[in-house]
C-alpha cells in the first residue's frame, strides 16, 4: 500500500473508510484495497495537473505535510464521487482549488521573465505571419542553395 494510502487511512476513521471504499455493498467489513488505490492514482494525476509538482512522500516534512494533507481531502473526495452521491463532483472541485491554492506556495515560485531592452516586436503582417524586412515579396524568386557541384554556374569563372 502507498504512502498516501496509509495516511489516508490514519487521517479517518476505519469505519468511514470501509464505507467510501465499498460503494453500494450493504454490509462492509474491511476496506476495500483496490479502490483506495484507484482514488490515490487519480490524486496523484491531479497533483500534477493542478499544482504542477507531482506528490512526493519522500519530500521534506514540511512539504510533505502539506501535500498528504490536500491529497488525502482529494482522496476522500474521489472515493465520494464514486459513491455517486451528491456532493462528491463539489468536493472533487474544492480539491482541485486547494491544489491551485498549493501551487502558489510550493510549485509556481519561479523566476518572472522580464526585460529592459529597447527593442520591440515587429508588428505582425497582413497574413497573419511576422517577416522580417528582407523576406518580402521582392526576394521570392532567389534560389539560396548553391549549384550542384559539377555544374556550370555561367559566371566565365572557370
Amino acid at each position: 500500500m502507498t504512502y498516501l494510502a496509509t495516511a489516508f487511512q490514519a487521517r479517518y476513521s476505519v469505519q468511514r473508510c470501509v464505507e467510501w471504499t465499498n460503494p453500494g455493498d450493504p454490509a462492509p467489513t474491511t476496506v476495500n484495497t483496490t479502490l483506495l488505490e484507484t482514488a490515490v492514482e487519480d490524486v496523484l494525476a491531479d497533483f500534477l495537473t493542478y499544482s504542477g509538482s507531482a506528490y512526493d512522500a519522500a519530500n521534506t516534512a514540511l512539504l510533505r505535510a502539506q501535500q498528504t494533507g490536500v491529497a488525502c481531502v482529494g482522496v476522500a473526495a474521489y472515493l465520494q464521487s464514486y459513491l455517486d452521491q451528491g456532493g462528491g463532483e463539489k468536493r472533487l472541485t474544492d480539491f482541485q482549488k486547494r491544489l491551485g491554492e498549493l501551487a502558489k506556495t510550493i510549485a509556481r515560485d519561479r523566476i518572472i521573465p522580464a526585460t529592459s531592452s529597447l527593442l520591440v516586436p515587429t508588428v505582425e503582417g497582413l497574413d497573419g505571419r511576422t517577416r522580417p524586412a528582407f523576406d518580402n515579396e521582392a526576394f521570392g524568386n532567389v534560389l539560396l542553395d548553391g549549384p550542384a557541384t559539377n555544374q556550370d554556374t555561367g559566371s566565365g569563372l572557370d
